[in-house]
């Protein structure tokens, strides 16, 4: 058995910054490790299809980097809605599989959560694949209420008043 340390005071979650090169490629590979439980899609994403989405994805979400002693280790993404929009906004949160199920994953939420009551944030919806039940699980330790499935994908829709 390994049991693993992790200092929680040197977990950081940073706003994304378009042109930083580390962050760019950071997000990409997460989200390449973690393909099996990603909503859209299954499959890897190439790195040429992955700067072109990083290129406009600032204009409609707010794209957060999860850093553990400065080394990227996930990032959290919120959609961003109009202030008379009905939307809700819509989280994504993801972690190098070494990192899941330790509680940095649940650290660093509850630093971005503050970041978001701060610009006026106050209701987060989260959605899961029905096989993602590291996911739904964390969402449901967060405090996020299941509130039925979406009949259309098939996922699980957790909601969230801040």
């Amino acid at each position: 058995m390994v049991i693993l340390s992790y200092n929680f005071d040197k977990i950081k979650v940073i706003p994304a910054e378009k042109e930083n090169e580390t962050h760019k490629k950071g997000v990409w590979k997460v989200f390449n490790e973690n393909i099996e439980v990603n909503i859209i899609t299954h499959e890897p994403v190439p790195y040429e299809e992955h700067c072109k989405w990083w290129e406009n994805v600032f204009e409609k979400e707010y794209v957060y980097i999860i850093q553990y002693q400065s080394t990227v280790c996930g990032y959290i993404r919120l959609t961003k809605k109009e202030s008379n929009s009905k939307e809700k906004n819509v989280i994504s949160i993801s972690l190098v599989k070494k990192c899941q199920s330790v509680g940095i994953g649940t650290h660093a939420y509850k630093l971005f959560e503050n970041e978001m009551k701060e610009i006026g944030v106050t209701q987060i919806v989260a959605l899961t694949v029905m096989s993602n039940k590291i996911g739904q699980k964390f969402f449901e330790k967060n405090k996020y209420i299941m509130t039925g499935l979406d009949e259309v994908k098939n996922f699980k829709r957790y909601i969230k008043d801040l």
